[in-house]
């Protein structure tokens, strides 16, 4: 579910865009030139230039504020943690806050391994 736009200044949009600015640049390791759809998966994995976007849409430094998403199955989020390193965790937007989020990778490309295996599994 998307959160609805709320009105703020341009004060607060520069000060939220530069504070998540620098979240993602700790973790520049998984920043993409453009979007990457990890095959046999509908997964879509954003590039930097659309994470800001994806993280405001959905308020998720509001809702989850150690978290960053980086990609998306429909409602399905995939985010990283400031607290734990490279681990990818997955969550539905809709639960954002309310729900605990499920560790889905190790990292990068222990995620990438283990979600073909389990949509290989669903066919």
């Amino acid at each position: 579910i998307i959160n609805s736009w709320k009105e703020i200044s341009k004060e607060e949009y520069i000060s939220e865009k530069n504070n998540l600015e620098e979240d993602m640049w700790n973790f520049k390791h998984f920043m993409l030139k453009e979007i990457f759809e990890i095959p046999n998966t509908s997964i879509s994995l954003y590039p930097l230039s659309l994470l800001i976007e994806r993280n405001m849409t959905y308020d998720v430094q509001t809702f989850e504020p150690n978290a960053i998403l980086i990609g998306q199955d429909g409602d399905l989020g995939f985010f990283i943690r400031k607290d734990t390193g490279d681990n990818i965790f997955e969550l539905g937007l809709g639960a954002l806050g309310s729900l605990e989020m499920r560790l889905k990778g190790n990292d990068i490309y222990d995620f990438q391994d283990k979600i073909q295996i389990e949509y290989l599994d669903e066919d």
